[in-house]
């Protein structure tokens, strides 16, 4: 009898463990919700703020404030947090029928321009709500323009090769330093003609540079790979949200339009660091991204 006894109650303490709805949350007020309400859309520096209402039937209104670097709400999931940042939403401005949502994940999907929402969260008042829903909702293109400016340190002649060390006859390395709205968003290592009197010009990615008309690639290390300490990072990348883009040697271009001064940079169909597929080999795959990178700076004054 002890024996059976001892075995009900670890089963019953197995099952208490597995159920997370079990002990302070009562079991989900289940919701579908699929009428859209308000929907605004704002940015504040690097982010888009999403303030979206959505209802059901019966009028239950769950507002969400969310936060992305995409200007059209992108398909992922949203986590809590009391300040702003990439993928998140606000907990103080996230309510369900006036109550603060305080935990759960706000997973959202998106095909064309119709979304679908699910998610199971928590209330302030210890509800759990598991939602479902959809809207649609065309975004329109981003109004916004940001205001450039740059900063151009030089070296002549450039310094290259594999090693970094060799001096490349007849250049001058320019370090372009680029800001969006006073916030760093581009650093490029241009060779150009020492005896040139314009950037202006169609530049390749180049692994050690070597002559002018390059541009130097990114690169990030940890030396944790070959037994030290600490990383290093650098060469030419740019912002994407919070998220470094290092430019990787490859058949995209990047293009500088230099109008005495002023510099209008473009590039499509860049080789991007794969960061991810790097630091989880260990430093074995040197990769880029399936989505090429694409920059499109637009008269950047210089500071």
């Amino acid at each position: 009898m002890f024996l059976i006894a001892a075995t009900i109650a670890l089963v019953s303490c197995e099952e208490d463990s597995l159920d997370p709805l079990t002990g302070k949350y009562s079991p989900p007020e289940e919701y579908d919700l699929t009428v859209l309400g308000a929907q605004e859309r704002e940015k504040v520096g690097p982010l888009y703020i999403f303030s979206i209402d959505l209802k059901d039937d019966e009028s239950n209104t769950f507002s969400m404030t969310l936060f992305s670097t995409d200007y059209i709400l992108p398909a992922s999931d949203f986590t809590p947090g009391a300040q702003a940042a990439n993928k998140t939403y606000l907990i103080s401005s996230t309510t369900f029928n006036g109550q603060e949502v305080i935990d759960g994940t706000i997973s959202i999907a998106l095909q064309d321009s119709n979304y679908a929402i699910s998610g199971i969260l928590y209330l302030a008042d210890e509800t759990v709500l598991k939602l479902t829903g959809g809207f649609t909702y065309a975004y329109q293109p981003d109004p916004y323009i940001q205001t450039y400016t740059y900063t151009d340190e030089t070296q002549t002649p450039a310094i290259g090769g594999a090693q970094g060390a060799t001096p490349i006859e007849g250049s001058t390395m320019h370090r372009i330093t680029v800001y969006a709205d006073e916030v760093f968003y581009a650093y490029l290592e241009v060779v150009a003609d020492a005896n040139a009197t314009s950037l202006s010009g169609t530049y390749t990615i180049k692994d050690g540079v070597n002559s002018t008309g390059q541009i130097g690639n990114g690169y990030y290390l940890d030396w944790s790979w070959y037994g030290g300490a600490g990383t290093m990072e650098g060469g030419s990348y740019y912002m994407k949200g919070e998220d470094k883009m290092f430019l990787r040697e490859g058949d995209g271009t990047i293009t500088i339009a230099d109008n005495g001064g002023t510099l209008t940079i473009t590039g499509d169909n860049l080789g991007i660091l794969n960061l991810e597929a790097l630091i989880s080999s260990g430093g074995a795959t040197w990769s880029v991204m399936e989505t090429p990178g694409s920059v499109n700076i637009t008269d950047a004054t210089k500071l």
